[in-house]
């Protein structure tokens, strides 16, 4: 059903320790230019979720792989009530600065010390990283509440070709296999948005094709009341 990613670095031990102690997080977060261009994108990503799902206040929202917190600071703004999980200590360190609550290390990791269930998960451009997507989102259904959304973006491999920021990936998605692959793990696909992601070393891909990343609401339908 995926397709394997043949652009990613063989050589690299992608386990909670590479993520833990990379250092281009920190760069990121001193790069002021980059963080509003990153608020920017949060902007719009908020407003196709609650295109999708209405609004955000009372929500209880999980952002796996959450960064420096930044969307959950707006959903906080918005009155959700929100929680991150993120591997990296210094974009960890920025979001509790913020008063943001995290849970520091991988899904995998982190997942058996969570007690609470969601209105709302979140996965931005961390799908690929999952070596097994599939058992990813059946743990995520269990902490999803009766009729709870699921939003993941993904690099669409079908409209993007720069081959370096696949290097990390394990597996790449289309919209096709994608679906298929929430269909399989119980969620129905509520909408599809097609978008691109401020940022510039992006910039000349965005000029050449539109719409080079996916963006998936999909809700749990054997959980959901009167699917």
């Amino acid at each position: 059903m995926l397709r394997k990613n043949i652009f990613m670095d063989k050589r690299l031990n992608l386990d909670d320790n590479y993520y833990r102690d990379n250092l281009g997080y920190r760069n990121s977060l001193s790069d002021a230019g980059k963080i509003e261009r990153r608020k920017r994108d949060v902007l719009k990503r908020l407003r196709l979720i609650e295109k999708s799902v209405g609004d955000l206040d009372n929500y209880s929202i999980l952002d796996i792989g959450c960064n420096e917190g930044l969307f959950l600071k707006c959903a906080m703004e918005r009155g959700a009530s929100v929680l991150g999980i993120e591997p990296n200590k210094y974009a960890v360190e920025y979001a509790r600065q913020m008063g943001i609550s995290i849970l520091e290390g991988s899904f995998e990791t982190v997942f058996p010390t969570i007690r609470q269930k969601f209105d709302l998960v979140t996965m931005f451009q961390v799908i690929e990283h999952f070596q097994d997507a599939q058992s990813v989102l059946g743990r995520i259904r269990m902490i999803l509440k009766p009729g709870g959304f699921l939003v993941i973006e993904a690099v669409n491999t079908e409209r993007y070709a720069d081959d370096n920021t696949k290097r990390e990936h394990y597996y790449n998605y289309s919209p096709e296999t994608l679906t298929l692959l929430c269909n399989k793990t119980g969620f129905k696909i509520k909408d599809i948005y097609h978008r691109n992601f401020d940022d510039m070393r992006c910039y000349i891909i965005r000029i050449l094709q539109k719409g080079n990343y996916m963006f998936f609401v999909a809700q749990n339908i054997d959980r959901a009341s009167n699917s």
